[in-house]
């Protein structure tokens, strides 16, 4: 007989064909495995970015929450002694209240607004648009808004500012 048809032929062959079989299922297991060990991988760093995310995205939220009570803390203190008080208080008096209420709707309304801004610039990746503002002018600003209030509780509120400190901020 032919070379083909002989058994020991067909016995090796036949080997040959199964070792070739587990060798390439072999192989591609070994791939998948190998895969799966980089997908793992993928999925833990993911994972860890997705939880530093959150983590920023709590924190932002929590300085966000303790950025608005201030002002709508003025702004109830100050409506709630000019509603209960109004028969002890001076015209002076009550337009004082009135404009730090309305200095504090004011700056609310500019948070939002700043809030606002960032959420669309996170969406559009605009870049942030930096101004040189003298810082003092700013903390003063804020201590005449909360001044009433301090001298009501014998407060007094000092400004440490140079004169001419300046911070860059986005316009």
């Amino acid at each position: 007989p032919p070379l083909w048809g002989k058994t020991w032929f067909k016995f090796t062959v036949g080997i040959f064909l199964i070792v070739l079989f587990l060798s390439a299922f072999g192989w591609r297991t070994y791939r998948i495995k190998k895969r799966n060990l980089w997908l793992e991988k993928e999925v833990k760093l993911r994972t860890k970015e997705l939880e530093e995310i959150n983590l920023t995205k709590d924190k932002f939220f929590s300085i966000i929450a303790h950025d608005l009570k201030g002002p709508f803390g003025y702004l109830l203190n100050n409506s709630e002694l000019l509603s209960t008080g109004s028969n002890h208080l001076t015209n002076e008096e009550k337009e004082e209240l009135v404009k730090i209420i309305n200095i504090s709707a004011n700056n609310l309304n500019n948070l939002l607004e700043n809030l606002l801004q960032w959420a669309k610039l996170q969406m559009t990746g605009i870049k942030p648009v930096l101004e040189k503002v003298n810082l003092s002018s700013l903390i003063n600003s804020n201590i005449k808004l909360v001044n009433h209030l301090a001298e009501n509780k014998n407060i007094e509120i000092v400004s440490l500012c140079k004169n001419n400190s300046n911070i860059l901020i986005d316009t």
